[in-house]
Parts: C-alpha cells; structure tokens; sequence
C-alpha cells in the first residue's frame, strides 16, 4: 500500500455519516411544536394570572386612576389636536418646500 493510498484510507474513515434530511425536519418539526406549545401555555398562564390580579386591583385602581383621568382628559384633548394640526400643516409644508426647490 502506497503512502497515498494510506493517507485515503485515513481520510475515508473520518467522512461524515450521511444525512438524512426528511427525519432531521421531521425531529425540527416536532421540537418546533413543543416548543411553540410551551409558549402558547406560558403566555396563557401569564394573562390569566395578569387578569385575575387586575380583576382583583380593580376596585382600588378606580379610586386612583378616576380622579387622574378626569384631571388628564382636558390636556389630552388639546395634545391630539396639536398633533392633528401638525400633521395635517407638516405634509403642507412638505408639499410647499418641494414646489419651492422646482421653480
């Protein structure tokens, strides 16, 4: 056996094994709903547990939040207002500034 054929043989024996691509998606597949399903049950775990703790609060919550979104209300009529305003003058403006760079 010529050094060659030696340094092949050597090189055979360490090949990779052949891959099998339709059960590697398969286990993919599987992994990716459990994994999936994991999810969808801590998510469900965490609003129940967020909703029932609100349920709870609820009472205290409206004594608080009560007041502060009637004192709030006047203020947040006049932000959107603003906002509208500024929108509706901005995309003006910009139609202005590009008719004023063509003459």
């Amino acid at each position: 056996m010529t050094p060659d054929d030696q340094i092949t043989a050597i090189l055979r024996q360490g090949r990779p094994p052949v891959r099998d691509t339709t059960f590697e998606a398969a286990v993919m597949r599987q992994i990716a709903g459990r994994v999936l399903r994991q999810s969808l049950q801590a998510a469900l775990l965490s609003s129940a547990a967020g909703g029932l703790v609100l349920w709870a609060a609820a009472p205290a919550l409206v004594r608080v939040l009560e007041p502060l979104a009637n004192s709030l209300f006047s203020g947040v009529a006049v932000l959107a207002a603003t906002l509208s305003v500024l929108v509706a003058v901005g995309n003006v403006g910009l139609r202005a500034e590009i008719l004023a760079r063509n003459v």
